[in-house]
This record gives structure tokens, sequence and C-alpha cells, in this order.
């Protein structure tokens, strides 16, 4: 509380900040998200899974809003790959997102990083068949030690 009253004080914002205030602008003001629409008809966001609750409503506030004209969406990510939960980033928005009836969902099949011993492994871990397939034809090798 001190922090951010030191902010106020000196007419500052921080990084939480402009999120929360671009948030507010846009859901509270049709003509500035109607602004940002016709001078963005398009957003591209990558790593959607470490996007937490504030951007999230920024995107569903353009790209699909309640009446008016919406921005395309272009997202990607992997609800597996997040890693900044201590930040706020819930991997579980990105799920929901690709669920929606509006949204058209590609899931990629092919691992490009993995080799299929090591996808087979981890498929067993999560205990859930995913249905991913390395593209290097060379299995790997795994050692439990």
């Amino acid at each position: 509380e001190e922090y951010e009253s030191t902010l106020r004080k000196r007419g500052l914002i921080d990084f939480d900040d402009m999120m929360l205030l671009g948030l507010r602008l846009i859901e509270q003001h049709d003509w500035v998200r109607q602004v940002l629409q016709a001078r963005f008809p398009i957003l591209v966001v990558d790593e959607y899974q470490d996007l937490g609750v504030p951007l999230h409503r920024l995107v569903l506030s353009l790209c699909f809003p309640s009446e008016g004209p919406a921005t395309r969406l272009f997202a990607v990510g992997d609800p597996d790959q997040s890693i900044y939960g201590f930040t706020g980033a819930e991997p579980e928005l990105l799920r929901n997102l690709s669920k929606r009836v509006d949204v058209g969902s590609v899931t990629l099949r092919l691992n490009y990083r993995s080799r299929q011993h090591i996808i087979s492994a981890s498929e067993i871990v999560l205990q859930e068949e995913r249905g991913y397939r390395s593209v290097n034809s060379d299995a790997g090798l795994i050692d439990f030690h």
C-alpha cells in the first residue's frame, strides 16, 4: 500500500497499473475500443498461456465485444508451457478461449523439440494421451536413475 501510495503522490504508474488502466479505458469507453479496433484490426498474442486475468479481459473486450465491431484474434500458446504463475498467469484462460464456439482452434501434433521417448514418457506422467509425435525418427533414450 505504501508503494502504491508513493506512486500516486508522484503521479507515476507501474506495469500492473498500465494493464489495469488500459483495461479500464477499453471497458468503460466504447470510443477507445473502437479507435483501437480501427487502428489495429488484428491482434496477435504469442504465449497466451502466460496472460493473467487483466490482459485476458482486454483481449475479450477488443475481440469479443457484446456489440459493435470486433478485432480479429490470432493467439498462440501451450498451457503445458506456462511458467509465470507467480506473476498471475493462468493457462486455463487459453483452454477456455479455445473452447469458445466463435473461436477456431488448431492443435499442432508434430513436436520439433523432443524425441518420441520423451513425448511418450510425458504422456505417462500426465496420465493423458495427447497424440503428439516427434518429427525426429530417432526415438531417443531415457535412462532412469
